[in-house]
């Protein structure tokens, strides 16, 4: 981990502290990137791999980070894929197996393309739209929605009409998706219509919602399942009436077409982000109040966390940009070799709600290793790893027992573990208001002096990448 301003230790003055982790800038080192698009043996994939995000559509990864799902032309991240085909894969995080998920109610591989992958929170149910005849009943021809359970391996036809009749209006076939938290509720969009089309799937059949008058490219579902918003087509500047929303539920959100580009949605539909190419700039617009606010610092096409702590955004390089609201420590997520790092940028991206975790698509050779040139691929990155910078006190003698401490940095989660190494004991640590640890601590008589390596481990199933300080503790 690379550090541009840093800070010892402090025992008298905590304000200082403060003041300078506000500014604290960290580089990718502190961050575990992954690569999602492999074979279970690590294998990268030979061809394009892609996700479905952006737009406000974040369900490509589940909310633990574990599950990516994903399209790919590739043909080698499982065995006898040869179908020539693009295919819907999920890659597990945890025990890396990838599997593909757009295969028949047989098991048998689709005889024709399957893309727009999103998944639910838990990774469970994942929504697909896909060319061939997946399923008996599929005779239609055209592109068709699915639901396929990864627990059951159950693959339901989803895109019928009001009637749960077969959809055969060739102008309707399927082709953006977007599901709720729990799979309960799919959304879609037509290749060539402007009508967003949604099920729940506790009822036979679907409904198209209300024509906005204009061309739709994108569809976002909010992941309780009662709202949609949409992005109409455009190129550079979007103007008036680009971007649209649905309250599925009530009138609770009225809304008015808007300008913009579509950059994120709340989990609860409320809050749009919107992001203005001409100026470069981002306005949050409630649709409850209909009041429209800028976004300070500017981001650039951002997604938060839903207590709004956390912001990930791009930049016009492979990186992204993590920042911690609530301390002021900004991340810049660059991938392996560094900042010097070329290629397109990371995007699009998908945050999961508590801003842990992030899948993104980026055609930069971003681990350096057997990467097909120009192919982009999927990553998953873990950017919240702790950054402790300080401490206070700072300086405690041997034996000193039971003393209060607080812990400065930033990305610190509640539940967060500290390890200071041997001879000193950490009895209770406590998540503060302000982003910061308090610990109480015991020293041993016998501890070595010097300084001490504090090691803060946030909570979590992926890499569980601690944050270290080499000397913000030192025992005299």
């Amino acid at each position: 981990m690379t550090m541009r301003i840093g800070l010892r230790r402090d025992t008298t003055d905590i304000g200082r502290v403060v003041a300078l982790a506000a500014v604290v800038v960290l580089a990718s080192g502190c961050a575990y990137i992954s690569k999602a698009s492999v074979a279970s043996d690590g294998t990268p994939g030979n061809f394009d791999s892609g996700i479905s995000a952006g737009a406000g559509n974040r369900s490509v990864i589940s909310d633990d980070g574990r599950y990516v799902v994903f399209q790919s032309d590739a043909t080698n991240l499982v065995a006898n894929d040869t179908n020539g085909a693009t295919d819907v894969f999920r890659h597990d995080n945890v025990t890396g197996t990838t599997v593909r998920v757009s295969v028949d109610s047989n098991g048998d591989q689709a005889g024709d393309a399957s893309q727009a992958a999103t998944t639910s929170a838990d990774g469970r149910y994942i929504a697909f739209s896909s060319r061939a005849a997946l399923v008996p009943a599929d005779t239609n021809g055209i592109s068709d929605v699915y639901r396929r359970d990864m627990v059951t391996g159950d693959l339901v036809l989803v895109s019928l009409d009001a009637n749960g009749d077969l959809i055969t209006d060739t102008s309707l076939q399927a082709g953006s998706t977007s599901i709720s938290a729990d799979g309960q509720v799919i959304a879609w969009l037509p290749f060539f219509a402007g009508r967003v089309t949604v099920r729940d799937m506790s009822q036979t059949g679907s409904e198209a919602l209300a024509d906005p008058g204009f061309g739709l490219a994108t569809v976002a579902l909010s992941r309780d399942g009662k709202h949609v918003a949409a992005q109409g087509f455009c190129v550079y500047k979007c103007g008036d009436g680009n971007i649209t929303a649905w309250d599925l539920t009530a009138t609770t959100y009225p809304f008015a077409p808007t300008a913009g580009r579509l950059a994120d949605q709340s989990s609860d539909g409320r809050y749009l982000t919107l992001f203005d190419q001409t100026e470069r700039a981002e306005r949050r617009f409630d649709r409850q109040t209909g009041v429209s606010v800028a976004i300070s610092p500017a981001g650039f096409f951002s997604q938060a966390s839903t207590d709004g702590r956390f912001r990930l955004s791009t930049t016009d390089s492979p990186a992204l940009i993590l920042e911690d609201l609530l301390t002021g420590a900004t991340r810049r997520i660059d991938p392996p070799p560094g900042p010097a790092t070329l290629g397109d940028p990371a995007f699009p991206f998908a945050l999961t709600p508590d801003a842990r975790y992030a899948a993104f698509q980026s055609r930069a050779d971003l681990l350096g290793v057997h990467d097909i040139p120009d192919a982009p691929d999927v990553f998953t990155v873990d950017g919240t790893v702790p950054t402790p910078i300080g401490m206070n006190p700072g300086i405690l003698p041997r034996g000193a027992t039971h003393v209060s401490a607080h812990i400065y940095g930033g990305f610190f989660l509640p539940g967060s573990t500290v390890d200071p190494g041997p001879g000193i004991t950490i009895e209770s640590t406590t998540f503060n208001v302000d982003g910061s640890l308090t610990v109480v601590m015991s020293i041993a008589s016998n501890a070595d002096i010097g300084d001490h390596t504090i090691k803060v481990k946030n909570p979590g199933t992926l890499s569980n990448t601690p944050g270290s300080c080499t000397d913000c503790l030192a025992v005299t």
